[in-house]
């Protein structure tokens, strides 16, 4: 028998357990989808409320505010001083804060269309914030470059310029961090409680059985990884549908997107095939997966944003494949970025595959000689 056909056998017959298994299907279909739609109605509203103070009284400040007012993923409250501000933001009031500092947009400095941005929202609205102020501040450089194009009679410019503007400004629906979140957040809790049929298999002798059939040991690595790594596919596909068709969510780039679940989907199968290596038990699979799914989902981002932490929670999280899927999602959603601004991101999630898929395998073929 060659390699290929006992592995995907191998991995045929530890996609049929899993999917009898009722545990998984409501951790892979069912609690994601509540989790998103409660979530999305409680915390999400379309237009994220920003307070907009104006220290001085520039040229663009007028319409700065008026392009916030028409953006579809902003309204805007026009703050008296800073301690209204604040106030507002920490009752809530408002999801950020937009400092407008004196001779905004003054005559020939376009460098000068720069504005602070206060938030201590753990919300995804805080993120839609940010991405709505960057659009109305790209069209407000395109407006005054547009202006100095015309005096000098070069149409060609404009062009450029209004199509990246109005890319930049569309809305976003509320639940454009809840999705991706979830998404990174749930293939990693699925997959870490499949690593509980590795540990079944190892108690009842099932990888002694496969070994007594010419069957090499890489077959059944190749086989166990190679399941994990399509029902996280699956499952992820699933969930993308799920929040494009009901909710709403612009994913972008499909090479993208298709880039950074495969690559998330190998990472997490190497930690699920490791941790099935290592737990004694079905009870202590289960009760790790759970542990280390939903700690490296809060450090990792996918609760909320990392850009509302500090720079150590940050560099922490970070140490987790769940941050850098949610940096390649939240470029992909937010800053429309296609293949190429994911790839750093991508390259990241294939360092933790490599690293992880390797222990596994070397703690699956220790397994397999000592049955």
């Amino acid at each position: 028998m060659n390699a290929p056909r006992p592995a995907a056998v191998i991995a045929g017959i530890n996609i049929r357990r899993a999917v009898g298994q009722p545990r998984v299907l409501l951790v892979a279909l069912l609690l994601p989808v509540l989790l998103i739609l409660v979530t999305g109605l409680v915390g999400g509203r379309v237009r994220a409320p920003v307070g907009v103070l104006l220290e001085g009284r520039g040229p663009a400040d007028a319409r700065l505010v008026t392009l916030l007012g028409r953006s579809g993923a902003l309204s805007v409250d026009v703050e008296p001083n800073r301690n209204a501000l604040t106030d507002d933001i920490l009752r809530n009031r408002t999801v950020a804060g937009l400092v407008v500092p004196p001779g905004f947009g003054a005559p020939g400095q376009n460098s000068a269309l720069r504005v602070g941005f206060v938030s201590q929202s753990s919300q995804s609205e805080a993120v839609i914030a940010r991405t709505g102020v960057t659009g109305v501040l790209n069209v407000l450089a395109a407006e005054q470059l547009a202006g100095d194009a015309a005096d000098r009679n070069a149409p060609a410019r404009l062009t450029n310029l209004a199509i990246g503007s109005v890319h930049a400004a569309s809305p976003l629906s509320a639940y454009s961090y809840i999705g991706p979140g979830d998404t990174v957040l749930f293939m990693g809790l699925t997959l870490l409680i499949l690593s509980s049929s590795l540990v079944e298999s190892r108690r009842l002798g099932m990888l002694r059985r496969v070994l007594a059939a010419p069957v090499r040991t890489t077959s059944v690595i190749v086989g166990q990884l190679g399941g994990l790594v399509v029902m996280g596919i699956v499952q992820a596909l699933g969930l993308l549908a799920l929040g494009r068709i009901f909710f709403g969510v612009h994913w972008g780039d499909p090479v993208g997107v298709a880039l950074v679940v495969v690559c998330l989907a190998f990472a997490f199968a190497g930690v699920s095939t490791l941790l099935g290596t290592v737990a004694r038990s079905y009870e202590q699979a289960i009760a790790a997966a759970i542990v280390l799914g939903i700690a490296g989902g809060m450090l990792g981002g996918s609760l909320w944003s990392l850009d509302n932490v500090g720079t150590v929670m940050r560099d922490v999280g970070h140490a987790t494949p769940q941050a850098w899927a949610m940096d390649g999602f939240v470029s992909l959603v937010y800053d429309h970025s296609g293949t190429a601004g994911v790839i750093g991101d991508a390259a990241a999630l294939i360092g933790f595959a490599v690293l992880f898929c390797s222990l596994a395998a070397w703690r699956l073929r220790a397994a397999c000689q000592t049955q």
